[in-house]
């Protein structure tokens, strides 16, 4: 494999939009529906639904690469701010982002940027360290969402039973279908360039 694909995030592949301001603008719009989009839907395995952001997120950071990604979830985090409905649940407004779930939506921002340069390090190739790239991500999602969440509970017992504990087990199934997804799509893109 070639130093530029290393470089290049998975989006290029099929949509080069380096150096092309419309195209670039085009995906940052169909970023920021699509994550809004899945972050309205939820998974019940049990007491507690599963919100589908987070994959969605870390998904685009990885396919998108890090400065894409980074003002794709920035536009996205802008408009709920302004009042559009694309937060969880159809939530919106300031005090979304300053409240409980708050340090979450900023992890979102973090973990895009680390994931996507992750992905452009060649860290979406192989199972394994998508599977790292992907618990990063997760972790950097979680350290500000949970020292935000602390200052509205009584303890830390409370802020890991509230906006950790019930979680993990989905997140770790979200890992494991990124790091089955990202490598079996770059399979596709090296056989398809030796296809034609």
């Amino acid at each position: 494999m070639t130093s530029r694909a290393l470089s290049s995030p998975l989006i290029e592949e099929f949509f080069p939009a380096q150096g092309s301001l419309s195209r670039q603008l085009f995906l940052i719009f169909i970023g920021v529906i699509f994550i809004a989009l899945f972050s309205q839907f939820s998974l019940s395995f049990g007491p507690i639904p599963v919100m589908l952001q987070s994959l969605i997120i870390l998904l685009t950071a990885a396919i998108y690469g890090a400065r894409l990604a980074t003002l794709t979830l920035f536009v996205y985090v802008l408009l709920g701010g302004m009042g559009l409905e694309v937060f969880a649940g159809g939530l919106s407004g300031w005090r979304i982002l300053t409240g409980a779930s708050g340090g979450y939506i900023f992890g979102y921002l973090v973990a895009s940027t680390v994931v996507g340069f992750l992905a452009q390090s060649g860290w979406d190739r192989k199972f394994n360290s998508t599977v790292y790239a992907m618990l990063i991500g997760h972790l950097l999602i979680y350290l500000p969402g949970l020292l935000w969440l602390k200052v509205s509970t009584p303890s830390w017992k409370t802020t890991l039973e509230l906006g950790l504990l019930p979680f993990i087990s989905a997140d770790l199934i979200k890992v494991l279908i990124l790091a089955c997804l990202l490598p079996f799509s770059w399979k596709l893109v090296d056989l398809s360039k030796k296809l034609f």
